[in-house]
């Protein structure tokens, strides 16, 4: 398995639903960038129901 470090891709499980989210470490605090600026940061909290599944390593896209 691959450790998810700062920067990294990630699937994770935040508060029951999966999300894919850039993984970003810094001073102890811990956040989930997403690449689609629309949308804010998602700070992770100690006690937030919170667990990484995996670290995305390829993307796949199929041409229409």
């Amino acid at each position: 398995a691959i450790t998810a470090t700062h920067n990294s891709v990630i699937i994770a499980v935040l508060n029951g639903d999966l999300t894919v989210k850039r993984l970003h470490q810094a001073g102890g605090t811990l956040r989930l960038m997403p690449e689609n600026p629309a949308y804010p940061p998602i700070e992770i909290h100690p006690g937030t129901d919170f667990e990484v599944w995996g670290v995305v390593t390829k993307v796949i896209h199929f041409l229409a």
